[in-house]
């Protein structure tokens, strides 16, 4: 953002977490801005159990975006459900404006969008706050205004004792920067053409590791198909590690978990001794192939890389590694990844129905797996270690540009820089 000069005069807002504002701003409230508010039903008249196929829309958490409708994973209910059991209340209609009452690390309590003009027949559900303005303010400019402070201003309004809810009162008090009409829409322009500049940067990106990941995949499932090749147990191309842990008093250690949904992502925890209690503890090394004792029939196996090193996961995280002259590790990483490797790890993860689904080692490590000749092994694990190698430096560039990205809104939003020669 250097090149955006700033305003040429400020004034101070008054308000801690938005500091300074051009001269020529206000700040206003958001219940003084909006000619109608409502929030979602609560209790038993709107669950999962009542959604349909189609009819009116239902506006969810997940859909509530920073300054965007995310229009996917719908949900709907029956016309005459809304009637007969809601009371036709709750309505969005187009332009109005969708706030968060619930947030995570990644989703913002307090972030807002505008309802599209494609929405149709909707209501919100609960938890989440519909606001429709009156005509001195343009809805997009609100919601971005909304969402460029939601972190600073909710979590001094939040309310909540295990999780932080920000109710409809406490909404409706929330206080943004408002510009001169004209000048709302420039800025709000202004922040969609460079969002949508640095999101096609994170698309294409992105876009490059599928392709890389599909080819890894393609080499890993054509090994099962290849003729005369041989076919061995798991237990005799690979090794069960365990590396113990030796506590100390005053240690402190980075513990790994699995997540995502069949992509194996690592997440970080830092713990220590007491965190970790009595329970059998591992050291991770470079190369390592982790499975998620939990959730590995969705597929969540991942290789450590040297970012990992070091690091500690718990018994219930097997380590496997490829036998010398047998399997490459980063072979069984990507047959593992492969609907063959679906099959079986599912097959090794019976149990109950949701969560409470835990690996069977001993079971994964009687199926047979293909083994072919190691030179297609090598081109296979070339691959491999070039997708962790690439993926680490392109999500370190995603998460700057994304970075980038909320970082423009909140200057654009509260006035740091001036768009007004831009959007000109």
């Amino acid at each position: 953002m250097r090149h955006h000069e700033p305003y040429p005069h400020y004034k101070h807002s008054g308000i801690e977490w938005i500091g300074e504002i051009p001269e020529h701003w206000k700040i206003a409230q958001l219940g003084k801005l909006a000619i109608s508010r409502c929030d979602g039903p609560f209790g038993s008249g709107l669950k999962s159990e009542h959604y349909t196929e189609s009819g009116v829309r239902v506006v969810r958490l997940q859909n509530i975006g920073i300054g965007e409708f995310k229009n996917g994973d719908a949900a709907y209910i029956s016309v005459d459900h809304w009637y007969d059991t809601l009371g036709g209340g709750h309505e969005v209609l187009p332009n109005d404006i969708l706030i968060a009452g619930l947030g995570d690390d990644n989703n913002p309590l307090g972030r807002a969008c505008v309802a599209p003009t494609s929405i149709g027949e909707a209501i919100v559900k609960a938890d989440c706050y519909r606001f429709r303005l009156g005509k001195r303010v343009a809805p997009e400019f609100v919601a971005l205004a909304l969402s460029a402070t939601a972190r600073a201003e909710c979590g001094f309004l939040a309310t909540g004792a295990t999780r932080d809810r920000l109710n409809l009162t406490l909404a409706s008090a929330r206080k943004i920067p408002v510009p001169p009409p004209d000048e709302q829409l420039a800025i709000a322009g202004a922040i969609g053409r460079e969002t949508a500049r640095i999101d096609a940067l994170i698309a294409k990106k992105s876009r490059f590791m599928d392709l890389v990941s599909e080819k890894i995949l393609a080499m890993a499932s054509l090994s099962v198909e290849i003729p005369g090749v041989e076919w061995v147990r798991l237990e005799y191309a690979s090794d069960v590690i365990s590396r113990p842990v030796l506590q100390s008093n005053d240690e402190s250690y980075t513990r790994l978990g699995l997540y995502n949904h069949g992509r194996g992502i690592f997440r970080k925890q830092e713990a220590d001794n007491e965190d970790m209690g009595d329970s059998d503890f591992f050291w991770v090394e470079e190369g390592d192939l982790i499975l998620s004792g939990q959730f590995a029939w969705e597929g969540a196996v991942a290789l450590a890389t040297g970012t990992h090193k070091g690091c500690v996961v718990s018994h219930r995280f097997p380590i496997i590694r490829g036998r010398d002259g047998v399997a490459l590790t980063e072979f069984i990483y990507a047959l593992l990844r492969t609907d063959y490797g679906d099959f079986i790890l599912n097959d090794c993860s019976r149990g109950s129905a949701g969560r409470n689904r835990p690996l069977n080692i001993n079971a994964l490590r009687k199926w047979k797996i293909p083994r072919p000749a190691l030179d297609y092994q090598r081109r296979v694990a070339r691959l491999v270690c070039l997708r962790e190698r690439v993926w680490n430096r392109m999500q370190l560039s995603i998460d700057l540009l994304k970075e980038r990205r909320a970082a423009f809104i909140t200057a654009a939003a509260i006035g740091q820089i001036d768009l007004r020669r831009e959007a000109a």
